[in-house]
């Protein structure tokens, strides 16, 4: 049986991803749930890009997670898709 998605829950097709300098406010990522909107900083070797992007994308998919919870999880899908060799291309 299908889930009804519940009003907090984001369309990620409907998301934007920046990567830009974030040094200057010292996060590693941000997600504005209203702009759906993932801003993620430029200066992460691969393996901690991965990581950041996908706890930003929880952030917004699964805004009632504590912040401790979305750690936890985001660290334990980007282990999984490093060891299957997923990687960052730089362009």
């Amino acid at each position: 049986m299908k889930r009804k998605p519940t009003k907090s829950r984001v369309d990620l097709r409907k998301m934007t991803l920046t990567v830009k300098d974030l040094s200057e406010v010292k996060y590693l990522g941000l997600a504005y749930q209203k702009d759906r909107k993932i801003e993620i900083h430029s200066g992460q070797n691969s393996q901690e890009f991965l990581d950041t992007t996908l706890h930003e994308c929880l952030h917004l998919m699964l805004p009632d997670l504590s912040e401790m919870r979305v750690i936890k999880m985001a660290n334990k899908l980007s282990s999984i898709l490093w060891r299957l060799n997923y990687r960052r291309i730089m362009k």
